[in-house]
């Protein structure tokens, strides 16, 4: 029998590099899943249910010091599940990681479906498990291997939720965010992170946090069928 290590099930993004952005005005399903065409544009123009310009103002200041090689996706742009975007934070003081993301799906589960053998108690059974799906690329020449992704879920209270994290080396129906060793210029992998929402909370969107007083980056919702 294997025991659910619980992380913190809620928080504000107060850590110094992480931001704490708002609740959304427009919900998304809880069981939003699936991706859109690569060959697609990656953003949609700004509106309450579309996507900001990943490009925003001309040689806009990166919130963190990155080569000038290296466009970050605007702080604040809002984007549907699929769509990519190139964030970069501190895995540990003095560093900065970049890569380019893309939340391909949010999937709701049950304790019962996808925690068979695991011993649940009872404040935890209360909680709505999701998985979330990732694909990351690694753009620069520096090794990323074993640096976890950083990624919150956002609930429809605007809660930020922390993903997960497990005693079990894998965790195998959501393996876990870590990036594989070695990661270096290139290289891409899925992740696939764990969260628990609250009873009664409903799954909003996931969330890039940068640094304090940054507006975060929002993945939520399918782009709309083409005519």
């Amino acid at each position: 029998m294997a025991a659910l290590a619980l992380g913190a099930c809620g928080g504000s993004g107060d850590d110094d590099d992480a931001g704490s952005p708002g609740a959304s005005s427009d919900a998304t399903s809880d069981t939003g899943s699936g991706s859109a065409s690569e060959t697609a544009s990656d953003t949609e123009s700004g509106s309450e249910s579309g996507s900001e310009s990943e490009t925003g103002s001309a040689d806009p200041e990166p919130y963190l010091p990155v080569p000038a090689s290296v466009t970050l996706t605007d702080p604040g742009t809002r984007l549907y599940l699929g769509r990519k975007a190139t964030v970069a934070w501190r895995p540990r003081k003095g560093e900065v990681a970049v890569l380019q993301l893309r939340v391909m799906s949010v999937e709701r589960t049950t304790f019962a479906r996808s925690f068979r053998g695991w011993k649940i108690d009872k404040a935890t059974a209360r909680l709505t498990p999701f998985f979330v799906r990732a694909r990351a690329v690694n753009p620069l020449r520096r090794n990323l291997g074993g640096t976890d992704v950083l990624l919150w879920a956002r609930d429809d209270e605007g809660t930020l939720v922390e993903a997960q994290r497990f005693r079990e080396k894998v965790f195998e129906p959501c393996p876990g965010a870590t990036l594989p060793k070695p990661f270096r210029q290139g290289d891409s992998a899925s992740v696939c992170l764990v969260y628990l929402l609250s009873p009664g909370r409903r799954f909003d969107a996931v969330v890039f946090p940068p640094p304090d007083g940054v507006a975060p980056i929002v993945w939520k919702g399918q782009p709309p069928a083409k005519r």
